[in-house]
Formats: C-alpha cells, structure tokens, sequence
C-alpha cells in the first residue's frame, strides 16, 4: 500500500493507441466524414501532437470541465464558463442542459426548472457558494413555483464561473436531494491575479414577437498587497419581450367518470332561462344528444344509444385560443473580497443580488360551458348536434348547441428579489488541522402585487363546433362575428350563464435560509483525512393572498355603466395577428386597463362604483406559514492510496440530522349549519435520520477510472403542503377536511451509483453510468380517513374523540418506487483527422431511465364500462385508499431517455458550435379529482441552439447566437392517450453581440 501523493505515474502508450482508435470511431459518427479515416497519422504522433496545442475560449473551458469531473470523489459533471464572466445562454437552465442526465422544463420560452437522472427540481438541491438556496418565480395558472423546485431562470448566466452536478452522495454534504447537488459558485478576486475588466453588450431579436432586447455585461477585479487582497464585482443586466401563442383544452374529462348516471336525453328548450337542477342533468357537461353521433368503427347511432356514447367519451374542458405576452426584465450582481492578513488565514464575502421582474398579459377566446363539472346552480348544458368518437374514445369532433363563450384578459405583475450574503473563514491552526465556518443567509420573495382578470361573455350560442382530428392543429368555429363589441356582454348574473369575472388577487411567497456551518479536517497520515463537522439550517416560507369577496361587478356597477351609456366597445379591444391557421383574424378581449380608467377597480378601496376592497379574511386557507429547523453532524475519513500500482481513493461517513417543521394556516371550521368559525392552528413535527455514504475510485489502468457509490438520502416535504390550513365540516357525517398534512414524512431513498471513465487524452473523455434509487415513499394529494390527531388538530375543541374519523382531502405518503438508468457521455476534439476536420470536435450525452409509482387517480365509483375504457386502471390494494383507482406509470418529471449533441469547431480566431438537446415525453402530474381523465405530461422536445464567435483581437471578440432555431412548440397532454391539452410557441430567437477584456 503506498500513499497517492507519493506514487510516480507511468505513460501507458497501450491505454492511447485504444484511446485513438475509439476516437476514430466517434469521429466518424459526429463528423459524418468516413473518408478521413484513409489518411490516419502515425498512432504515437496524434497525442504529442495534441499536448502541443494551446486552447482558449470553449475548448478551454471543456479541458477545465473534464479536469474537475476527473478529480472529483464524487461522481459528477462539471461546466465552466469560456473565459472569466461568460456563460453563453440565456439562464442558467439553458447551460445546464447539457450536462449527462441533465433534462430542462421551459416556461415561457425559457429553461426554468431542471430534472437530474429522472428525479424532478423537488429533489434536486441547489447550493450558491456553498450554501443551500430556494429561487422561486410566479407563472401561469398552475405553474408558479410554491415548492422547493429551484427556478434557474431567476438568474442570467453570466453571474456564475463555474457549475458543478453532484450525482453522488458525501456525508460533508447537507442533505436533502434525491436526485443531484447543484452548486453555483460565482468568481472570486484571487482565483486570478491582477487587474480584470471585462464588458458585453448583445441584441436579441425573437422573429415571432418581432421586438429586439438588450443584454449587458460587465466584470471588473483587481488584487493588492502581494496577491493578498482581491476584490470583484459583476453584473448582468437583460430585456426580453415575447409573445407565446397557441392553442389549449383546458384538460379532458369523461362525464360518468364520477359516478354520473346516463339520463333520459330529454333536451330543455327554453331560450330565456337556464334549466333548474332538476330539468339539468347532474355529472355531465351536455344536456342532450339530438342528432347522429359516429363511432370509431363507422357505426352511426341516435337517442339514448349516441348519448351513453357521449357520456363515456373524453371531451375538451375549455377548448381555446390564446396569445401570451411576456416582458421580462432581468438584473443581477454579485460581488466578492477575499483577504489574507495571515499565513494560512482566508476570509471570503461573497453577496448576489437577482431581480426578475416581468408583466405577463394573456387573452384567450374560449368555450367555458364544457368546463362544467355536473349541473351547477341549474346552469345551462350543452346540446350536442352531432359528433365523432375516435378509437380512443374521444369526441374529436362535434357540432353543439347552448354553448358559452368566453373572451379573456388576465394581466400579472410578476418580481423574484433573491439575494444572499455569505461569510468564510479559512483557518490553517496547524500543518495538518483545517478550519472553515461558514455563516450566510439568503432571502427569495415572490412578489405578485398585481393579478387581474376580466372576461366577456356570449352565451347559448347555436352551431359551435370543434375538431380535434388533427390534435396539432383543431379547428374552432364560433358560430357568430367575435370580432364584433356588440356580440359581447359583461354579466353580474347567473340567468343565462357563468357570471362575467373582474377578478383581482394578489400574492406573494418569500423564502429565507439561514446557515451555519463548521467543519474540521486533519490529515492524519500522507493517505488518509478526516473529516468531522456540524451544521444548523434554518429554512422558512410564507404565503400570503388577497382576493375580492366576490369575482363578479354588482348589479349596481353594471347598471350604472349602462345608465353613463358605457359599453362593451368603451373597455374591449381586439387580439389580432395570431400565426395559427384557421384561427380567427380578430377577437374583441375586455381591456383591463381602460375599465379601470372608468371605474378604479384595482384601487383596493370602495369608491362611486362599487366596493373593490381585497382581504386575506376571503381567502384564509392560502394565508400559511411554515418553519423547519434542522441540526446536523457528520463524520467522515478520505483517503488516496495506492495498492499493487493501482490508484484507489474515495471517502465513506455518516451524517446525523434532526428536523423539527413548524406550520401554521387558517382552518374554517363548521360545527353545525351555523357559520364557519375561522382559527389559527399549529402544528409541530420532529424527525430523525441517520444518512451513510460511501464514494469508491479505483485507477486500475492509468486515464481509467472505476467510480461507485451508496447512499442514504432524503428529500423533506414542500413547506406549503405542511399547514393544517382549509376547511372542516361537521356538518356531515362524516366530516369533510380540505387541509395540508404537518404530519408528513420525508421521501427517502436508497442511492446506488456504478461508473466507468476513460480520459484518453487531454479534451477528451468516454464515460458510462449505471444508477439506482429506491424511494421508500412518494407524496400525492388525495382523500383518506383519519383522525382529527392524526391530522394536527385536537379532537376535543369540536366535542370529539381520537376515533372520530373524518374525510381529509389532503397529502398523504404513498407506496415508493424504483428508479434505474443509465447514461453516456462521450467527448473529444477530432485531433486525428486530417485537414480542417481537425479543428472539429464532438460532445454526446445520452441518458436512459425506467421508474414505476403507483399514483391514485380517481375514487372508484365509476362504471365499469368506464374504467375499462382507461386501460391500466385498477383498484388500489393499499387499505388507506381501498375505495379508490390506481394506476402504475413513471416518476413524475422522468423523460424514459434524453439526449444532447455537440459539434463544435475551434481554430484560430474562429469558435462555433450547434448544439441538439432532445427530451423523450414525461409524466408532469396526476388529477385525482372526479370527472377527470387521470394524469397528465409533455411531449418529446427537441431544441437546436448554435452559437459562434470571431476574435477579432487578443481584447475583442465578436458574436452571433440561435436559440430555438427550429421554434420548438410547448405540447402538453392529457392522460396517456395523449390528447392535447396545449400547443404553443415563442418563436426563434437571434443573438448578436461583442466582448471586450482588458
């Protein structure tokens, strides 16, 4: 046994000429040109050929990259930037994409959240400079982050030099992720000598929205006193303005799946009021089938026979058009000191500051009456004229009478402040003990000061119809002019048809860590360190939300424009423009804007027209707060020995945590018929965990690496999911409870990791990895019996006992899973082949995963004609949901295999590269809900970026970038059919630019 550090490496010519000839291969498959591979040089010249060659810009940063990957202990990938401050993407998602086992998620036309070897953000832990942080961002309707998925697009790229994936598991480092470590490390002053000053400047041009944004960049860094003090400052400053449109469904439901029942199909035929309960039927979407409806095998049948065909059939929920502006602005900054007054002392602050601030505004021309879940308040269903089921068992295609329709304006104010602050400290106490505390906190806020939506109506048109043949591309047809104000109305009433919306919520969510870290190293002989350290995290989030008593104008309000002769064409305009064929040229939307002008409905205060007043008292439930608190430890011994000539390191320990969750929300409780009584509740929940690792590198032949890994590791809860805050209602036998669960265990897993890495030569890497997780426990929303204790309340504040059961609708820990995969990397300059190919390299990563969960999806009172119609679904087994549906399907977020594609070319003054990234459909959900067709996911991607640079001198360069060159579309889907549920695009965008350093 001889110590690493003390060995002398030999040259292995044998472990080269195999290097070259895997290299010829590749190259012949990256560079399509089989014909160089008659003029191969000499086998030994190739690699000394290679050493002589000096590289910069992003074959610099490649070499850097693999370099790191190489001596790490733990198995990861690693980017760095191409020269100090210079990411080339938009976000920090968009570089990440091209890590092995890396899979992105875009929102609005950016890379938000990324998933690591088929584990989603909620398991993916991300760390600034060493320090745990949470960056969440607003969205759409269902899409704002309120868990602990990080949003990368908070942050422009070019604020961090170096990113690094941890895919497996050290005891030093704090836990909480499944899937991967994520550490964003910004620059620092003393990783380079002297005075820096760099500066950019870009333009975007998007060729659907036809706007041109900015982006700047600037850093600047000196050191004085010998190299003993360093100070650097950067930022990144970028505009963005963007359209996405397309088309929507709105999800599809199957009527019976609830537990409906056909009807006599008897059509109401009063244009003047809607029916009662009574004459609507209950648990479906249409009132009626009055002509002929085809099948999947060309039958035709009427009457009761094409209604129970209807009844079964999955149809849009709010089929739809819609255009979605976005302009986003987005600022960042960091800065760092380090001082060294002593002989081995370093101190480091580093601070980052982030703001992304963005107005979204969407408008939508919709169908609202096929959104009906059964009859509510005796509102008017649809008569279907005719229509066809395909062998899906979908109504594709239909003509409908007594439909609603909807015009939309929705517009958000959205901000994310992020910053942290960090302080460390380096101590050398002797020859072999090191120190290093670490302090630092961070503080995410997610402002929505202003969420606005105003809606138009038409309704019990006649001769509506849909086709979703062509799932890409349906086809709507209105049955009147929408492009016409006097077509429209603005209802406070529910006579004919939902009411009219002016609805107005605000909201926020803010999330603050605090940190506290020490950690003691000791050399304790030439091959062997130990390691030992404690930790203290304190994790907090709090959701705020007002809203309006009501999201309707009264009666008054509507009465009164009309007595001042102020109509539709005073607050509307038109939506014009859409790309989509067969759309509309025009619609009328209700203008936001000029409705207030008239009436100040964003005042948050009564005036003439009416009371505006928003309030946290009509929305208690979204009010919560939680706080986890966790204390760790850990031991751990590394070691770098060799035995017999053969090179092994790797480290093993243990980590110790305990977590106390602290939550509390508001809960509306019901004792009788009399009104809710609305309380404060508090829940605590303690947990403890004893988390090994182990992490094993053997060199058996030199540039050969055998890497494995085991590891126990946890992934806490989302905090809002945590407050016991909702509603109960004693006033049924059994009670109803809407709440979050306290009471939640984390997911844990057990981590295997297998890989096999071959460093050739110098660019160069070919690498293989096999993984496992087995996930003791997932977390899924449903409805189960319990106990009021069990559920953080105390049974005799309602006169009850611990056996009184009730019917909690909230999250619960469901049957785990396994998660198995592997993936590819392979990466190397095309050095050997002759001519210009030379200067040609190529990047490959592949990634294949296979998971089964067991998700709930419905209770199971529907038919058997339906549940045989959804293939897969079966009683669930588990006693706690006995009565319900199950369905077994991959992890959430999972792509079953991805791929990105590199080719680059480097010589001289001349750099550029195209880059593939390809992400097979995922499951993103699961509807647990009545009525619903189950889960639901996004479709294959495929995105084609290039970039490409000329230095013009040794201090200039010049720029040109593609992203989205193809203008990948958005698809999402609808259970595992895959019906559409959105199509939707952003356009391609185009970057120029210029970089200065001095």
């Amino acid at each position: 046994m001889v110590p690493r550090n003390a060995r002398t490496r030999a040259a292995s010519g044998g472990g080269k000429r195999w290097g070259l000839l895997a290299g010829a291969a590749l190259c012949t498959v990256m560079s399509h040109a089989p014909q160089a591979l008659a003029q191969t040089a000499t086998p030994d010249a190739a690699p000394n050929a290679v050493n002589e060659i000096v590289v910069t810009g992003f074959r610099a940063s490649l070499r850097s990259s693999i370099e790191q990957k190489r001596t790490s202990t733990e198995i990861a990938d690693v980017i760095t930037a191409e020269d100090i401050g210079k990411f080339p993407d938009l976000n920090l998602a968009e570089s990440l994409q091209r890590v092995p086992g890396v899979q992105i998620d875009r929102d609005g036309g950016e890379g938000r959240t990324i998933t690591v070897r088929g584990l989603s953000a909620d398991f993916v832990r991300v760390r600034l400079n060493g320090l745990e942080a949470l960056a969440t961002t607003g969205g759409r309707d269902g899409r704002a982050n309120r868990n602990r998925s990080f949003d990368f697009n908070v942050f422009a790229s070019e604020l961090f030099s170096n990113v690094k994936v941890s895919k497996s598991q050290s005891a030093e480092t704090d836990e909480g992720s499944l899937g991967a470590t994520v550490d964003l490390t910004t620059g620092h002053p003393l990783d380079k000598q002297g005075f820096q000053f760099v500066v950019g400047g870009k333009l975007a041009y998007n060729d659907l929205s036809k706007a041109t944004g900015p982006r700047v960049t600037g850093l600047v860094s000196n050191t004085w006193m010998d190299g003993k003090l360093g100070v650097l400052l950067s930022g990144a400053y970028s505009r963005r303005e963007l359209f996405e449109e397309g088309m929507s469904a709105g999800g599809w439901r199957v009527p019976l799946l609830g537990g409906g029942t056909p009807t006599d199909n008897t059509c109401f035929t009063s244009a003047t009021a809607s029916p009662t309960a009574a004459q609507s039927p209950a648990l479906r979407n249409f009132d009626c089938v009055s002509g002929p409806i085809t099948l999947a095998n060309g039958t035709v049948v009427t009457g009761a026979e094409a209604a129970a065909a209807v009844d079964n059939a999955a149809h849009p929920r709010i089929p739809r058009y819609g255009r979605l502006s976005y302009d986003r602005e987005r600022t960042g900054l960091t800065g760092s000191v380090q001082f060294k007054p002593f002989a081995g002392t370093k101190i480091t602050w580093d601070s980052l500051y982030a703001l992304l601030k963005e107005v979204r505004q969407e408008e939508y021309l919709e169908v609202i009456g096929f959104a009906r879940e059964g009859n509510l308040n005796g509102l008017r269903d649809s008569e279907v004229v005719s229509g066809t089921i395909d062998g899906s068992g979908t109504l594709v295609k239909g003509v409908f009478n007594d439909v609603d329709i909807r015009s939309e304006q929705r517009r958000d104010h959205l901000a994310t402040e992020f910053m942290q602050s960090s302080l460390v400290l380096e101590q050398d106490v002797t020859d072999r003990l090191r120190a290093k505390v670490v302090y630092g906190y961070s503080r995410s806020k997610q402002d929505n000061p202003l969420q606005e939506t105003l809606s138009l109506d038409r309704y019990n048109v006649d001769g509506y119809s849909y086709d979703y043949t062509n799932m890409r591309a349906p086809k709507f047809n209105y049955g009147f002019d929408v492009s016409d104000p006097n077509n429209w109305t603005y209802s406070s009433s529910n006579t004919f048809g939902d009411q009219s919306l002016i609805r107005v919520r605000p909201n926020k969510a803010i999330n603050e860590f605090e940190s506290l870290k020490a950690d003691l190293t000791f050399d304790a002989t030439d091959w062997l360190t130990l390691k030992v350290g404690a930790s203290q995290k304190l994790f907090s989030f709090r959701g705020w939300e007002a809203r309006r008593p009501n999201d309707i104008l009264s009666p008054t309000t509507t009465a009164g424009l009309a007595a001042a002769g102020i109509g539709i064409d005073k607050y509307s305009t038109a939506v014009t423009g859409l790309t989509i064929s067969g759309a509309p040229n025009a619609w009328v939307v209700p203008s936001i804007d000029a409705l207030k002008d008239i009436i100040d409905f964003g005042c948050n205060c009564t005036n003439a027209w009416g009371d505006f007043r928003v309030s946290i008292d009509n929305v208690r439930s979204a009010n919560i707060g939680a706080k986890e608190k966790s204390n760790g430890a850990y031991v751990q011994g590394d070691w770098d020995l060799s035995f017999g000539g053969v090179a092994v390191r790797g480290n093993a320990g243990v980590r110790y945590v305990e977590t106390t969750a602290i939550s509390n929300g508001f809960t509306s409780i019901k004792l009788t018929a009399d009104p809710a009584v609305v309380t404060q509740v508090t829940a605590v929940h303690k947990y403890k965990d004893t988390l090994p690792a182990v992490n094993l590198t053997v060199e058996p032949f030199e540039n050969v690496l055998v890497r494995a890994a085991y590891a126990k590791t946890l992934a806490r809860p989302s905090l809002p999911a945590l407050p016991p805050s909702g509603s109960i209602d004693f006033s049924k036998s059994p009670a109803d409870y809407n709440t979050g669960n306290p009471f939640l265990e984390p997911i844990r897993s057990t981590n295997y990791d297998l890989a096999l890495e071959w460093y050739p030569w110098k660019e160069a890497q070919f690498s293989f990895a096999v993984f496992r997780k087995d996930m003791a426990s997932y977390i899924q929303r449903l409805t189960v019996s319990s106990t009021l204790d069990e559920l953080g309340l105390d049974p005799t504040a309602f006169g009850a006992t611990n056996a009184t059961l009730v019917n909690a609708n909230t999250f619960i820990n469901t049957n785990g899973g396994k998660l198995t995969g592997f993936e590819i990397n392979l990466q190397t300059p095309f050095t050997i082949l002759p001519g210009v190919l030379k200067n040609f390299g190529g990047i490959l990563n592949y990634s294949k995963i296979k998971s089964e969960f067991e998700y709930v999806v419905s209770p199971a009172t529907a038919t058997n004609a339906v549940a045989a119609n959804l293939a897969g679904w079966y009683r669930c087994a588990d006693p706690r949901y006995v009565s319900q549906y199950c369905v077994k399907d991959t992890l959430f977020g999972q792509s079953p295999s991805s791929l990105a594609a590199t080719l680059y070319y480097s010589q001289g003054p001349f750099e550029g590269r195209v880059s593939a990234t390809y992400r097979e459909s995922y499951l993103s959900g699961v509807d647990g809900g009545a009525n619903t067709t189950g889960v639901f996911g996004k479709e294959d991607s495929l995105n084609w970026d290039m970039s490409a640079t000329w230095s013009v001198s040794d201090r200039l360069s010049l720029s040109i970038e593609g992203v989205n060159l193809t203008d990948q579309y958005d698809e999402r889907y609808t259970t595992s059919k895959h019906l559409l549920n959105n199509y939707e695009h952003t356009g391609r965008e185009i970057v120029a630019g210029f970089r200065f350093k001095y």
